[in-house]
């Protein structure tokens, strides 16, 4: 009994110290478009790090729907796959984030840093109050995209602009500005067009999904004809590949006879899609091998090119484009 009073009594008593942070911390309220993202470290970049990955995680929870989950993914793939996109948009988008807090108590800094995350129409006319910039050819193939309507009503004009796809990720390109898209916003970039030599009409533009549909394409000169479609995510895929046509020749696509048409659908669960379907009338037959083809498995080349590489090969041909809507029943 001794022995263990002994024991006891010598047992060393290690008080715990209480972390201390500041009132603020994880407390901040956020405005319109505001997002606010909270780090610590033991040096005040270090805490930046960790604030700017906050916010990012904010801007990227897109990323995790989008991805292309099948029996072969596992959440190691998902998880590699999401933190990439993280770095990316840390990278990029958060090097405009204020720093509106910092303090230091007991070696460890704490920081709240402040992201406009405005609508890309806003976010490019914040960046550029004031400027004159260069004008959008009228053959570009955005100058009638919706976010060209946008920046319209903002600027008085079309400022020149491009989009390129990297590392899984779409990048808004204007003078020397770069500006990461989010979600779906690459829908801002169809449009509703319609050429003296070639016209396409839908059958129905707002679908409920497993809805069938079709296309009515009519051309007033000889050429080859192109019918793509592009996805919300970008991808460009080959219904019809340099088809021979007459002038004057009017066709339905798929045919009738043969089907019941093609067959709306909602991927990655989302509540509604739009999808761009465009009639492509070239003098010439195009090289459309790097894009996806409507008899292939969809998604299975990640290397397949995509939207902004269509401009780059239709600027001598005529197009006409409709936009189709499909709304989850």
């Amino acid at each position: 009994m001794s022995m263990l009073l002994v024991g006891c009594v010598n047992t060393p008593y290690v008080e715990k110290k209480q972390v201390r942070v500041p009132a603020w911390y994880l407390n901040l309220s956020e405005q319109q478009y505001e997002i606010i993202g909270y780090g610590s470290g033991n040096t005040l970049e270090s805490a930046k790090t960790v604030a700017r990955n906050d916010i990012a995680k904010s801007l990227v929870v897109h990323i995790q729907s989008e991805f292309k989950v099948d029996v072969e993914s596992t959440k190691e793939t998902l998880r590699r796959y999401t933190e990439s996109h993280i770095h990316e948009y840390t990278n990029i988008v958060l090097t405009d984030a204020n720093l509106i807090h910092s303090k230091q108590i007991d070696d460890i800094f704490y920081v709240a840093l402040s992201y406009k995350n405005l609508p890309l129409g806003k976010k490019v006319k914040k960046e550029f109050t004031g400027m004159m910039l260069q004008k959008m050819k009228q053959n570009s193939l955005y100058y009638n995209s919706f976010f060209s309507t946008t920046l319209q009503s903002l600027f008085g004009y079309i400022p020149d602009y491009d989009l390129f796809f990297k590392n899984g990720l779409y990048y808004l390109h204007i003078e020397d500005k770069l500006f990461a898209l989010k979600g779906n916003e690459l829908r801002l970039f169809f449009f509703e067009k319609q050429s003296q030599k070639v016209s396409i009409k839908a059958s129905s533009k707002r679908l409920s999904a497993n809805d069938f549909f079709h296309f009515d394409i009519a051309v007033k000169a000889a050429g080859y004809l192109n019918l793509l479609q592009v996805d919300e995510e970008g991808r460009v895929i080959v219904h019809v590949d340099n088809l021979a046509v007459k002038a004057n020749e009017r066709s339905t696509y798929p045919d009738l006879k043969l089907y019941d048409g093609l067959q709306a659908g909602i991927i990655n669960n989302a509540e509604q899609i739009s999808e761009q379907y465009m009639a492509v009338l070239c003098k010439k037959r195009l090289d459309f091998s790097l894009f996806e083809h409507a008899s292939q498995s969809f998604n299975a080349n990640d290397e397949a090119m995509r939207y902004p590489e269509l401009g780059k090969m239709i600027g001598e041909c005529y197009y006409a484009s409709s936009v189709v809507k499909t709304i989850k029943q």
